[in-house]
């Protein structure tokens, strides 16, 4: 058989799995626009926003699992595996013929798309070296920002073309590259075999927090107030599963996520950083379009707007920053990251309601340049503190963080947002849909909606700061420059090489 030049390979084998985490991240943002769509074609109103929290919860559950499984038994076969079944489930969304199917299938799609969060860049790390990890993770990160311009003008375009069921359907076709090119170029190195089984009580374990953490983010302040029994109970059993959690995995022979991998620096600083990353970065697609519409009455395009120049400035820092983590090193990469995340945080925070909507376009894209160099040093940092043996649990963690900071942020800022809209108008929040759509003006209700996403805001830059905290306490770019010390009540990880060998 033809074998390719071990360059042109790692090429070929790039583009393959980035183009894996586009159709993923193309995922999470084209479906909203067809939703108005799907519902006036299988109804179900009452339980849509399923189609979006299904998905997250069930992607978030199982990367952590993925990631571990793939450092025990091969990133190749799981990938595929993961990528096949988020193909299948997006054939069976698109054939949905009632809300309640597109839930489920949207869930069983969540299962593939957790493979592919967690092992598009483990793959990364087995084929480059921890020096030039960075330029291409940078790469590979840069398709959330392509994602989120590219999404939304797709998803419009094929429901008011072909039908809002090839937003689904137009997976399989792109599927074929990454499918066909992993199965044919993409060798692994062997493993050791182990002969442990894998950790069922822990993965069941951390299954079962996740799902109440994520329950607690979704239904907080909603359908289940802060205040009473029911979240009471919820929080108690969340932190009851997760101190039986720890002491399973103190036990496993194999565990799911080796805690002693925490008592790295370098390690859980990431993971707190990519946690208040996750809350500060991905909460803004909700509370921009607020904004903008509601405050400044710019209607949908100027949402657009503003998220496009968010979105554009996230791909150039993005796929720039793998260039700039040897020069600066992780502290530096993260510190102006963060450091420019606040800056743009502060800037919105004193935009009032009748400036134009050019004035949102600078803090816009301040905000999207932290967000891109943080994208990628945060998750390379958790990468290059481990062995080769840790690499897929350790990125399947970043995404984790990240995902969890995302859905506890949009929460907790939902929450404030609301409460604090009520205050303001001295009682019950006001229905705020007609000045959303620009059906009527009333100065005094759109300065109280600007008040309380500002309010909103400022939750939002004491997690920038927690950011700033972690990532003052970060050092180096690789492996093998990261301090002895560790923390943590954990036996010591043994100190070993990190000599990354691309597989041929």
């Amino acid at each position: 058989m033809y074998e390719p030049p071990r360059g042109l390979r790692l090429a070929l084998l790039t583009v393959a799995v980035s183009t894996g985490m586009l159709l993923a991240a193309l995922d999470a943002s084209i479906v909203g626009t067809a939703m108005p769509t799907v519902v006036a074609s299988l109804g179900g109103l009452e339980i849509f926003s399923w189609v979006f929290a299904g998905y997250a919860l069930v992607s978030t559950t199982a990367m952590p699992i993925f990631g571990r499984m793939s450092d025990v038994y091969g990133r190749k076969r799981l990938y595929l595996v993961g990528l096949g079944l988020f193909v299948v489930a997006s054939g069976l969304c698109g054939a949905s013929q009632s809300m309640l199917q597109l839930v489920l299938f949207r869930a069983l799609q969540g299962i593939g798309g957790a493979a592919i969060f967690a092992l598009t860049f483990a793959i990364i790390g087995d084929l480059y070296p921890p020096e030039r990890r960075g330029y291409v993770s940078g790469v590979t990160s840069s398709m959330w920002a392509i994602a989120s311009i590219v999404g939304p003008a797709l998803g419009a375009a094929l429901t008011e073309t072909v039908g809002w069921r090839w937003v689904f359907f137009v997976n399989l076709p792109v599927s074929l590259l990454p499918i066909v090119s992993l199965a044919i170029l993409l060798k692994e190195p062997s493993r050791e075999r182990r002969q442990q089984r894998v950790d069922v009580a822990g993965a069941t374990t951390l299954s079962a927090a996740i799902v109440l953490v994520l329950l607690i983010a979704q239904w907080g302040g909603g359908s289940v107030p802060w205040a009473s029994p029911q979240m009471a109970g919820l929080v108690a059993a969340t932190i009851a599963l997760l101190v039986l959690f720890v002491r399973v995995e103190r036990r496993a022979p194999l565990p799911t996520i080796p805690l002693e991998l925490f008592r790295r620096r370098m390690f859980l600083l990431g993971a707190l950083g990519s946690f208040a990353f996750g809350w500060a970065a991905f909460t803004l697609g909700a509370f921009v379009p607020l904004f903008v519409q509601g405050a400044l009455n710019a209607g949908v395009r100027g949402a657009g707007v503003a998220l496009l120049a968010q979105s554009l400035s996230w791909s150039a820092a993005a796929t720039a920053s793998g260039a700039l983590v040897k020069p600066l090193g992780y502290r530096w990469m993260n510190l102006i990251g963060f450091g420019l995340l606040l800056v743009g945080y502060g800037m919105m925070w004193r935009l009032e309601p009748g400036i134009s909507l050019t004035a949102i376009i600078v803090p816009m894209v301040l905000l999207g340049v932290g967000c891109g160099l943080c994208s990628t040093s945060l998750l390379l940092g958790m990468q290059n503190s481990v062995e080769q043996a840790y690499l897929g649990v350790a990125t399947s963690m970043a995404m984790f963080f990240r995902n969890v900071g995302l859905a506890v942020g949009v929460s907790v800022l939902g929450a404030v947002q609301v409460a604090r809209l009520a205050d303001r108008v001295g009682g019950v929040p006001p229905d705020t849909g007609a000045l959303l759509l620009g059906s009527v003006d009333n100065p005094a209700l759109r300065a109280a909606l600007a008040g309380s996403i500002h309010d909103a805001w400022l939750v939002a830059m004491a997690l920038v700061v927690a950011g700033l905290v972690a990532a003052s306490g970060m050092t180096g770019w690789h492996a093998q420059s990261l301090p002895s010390d560790t923390v943590g009540p954990w036996r010591r990880l043994p100190r070993t090489q990190n000599s990354t060998t691309p597989s041929s």
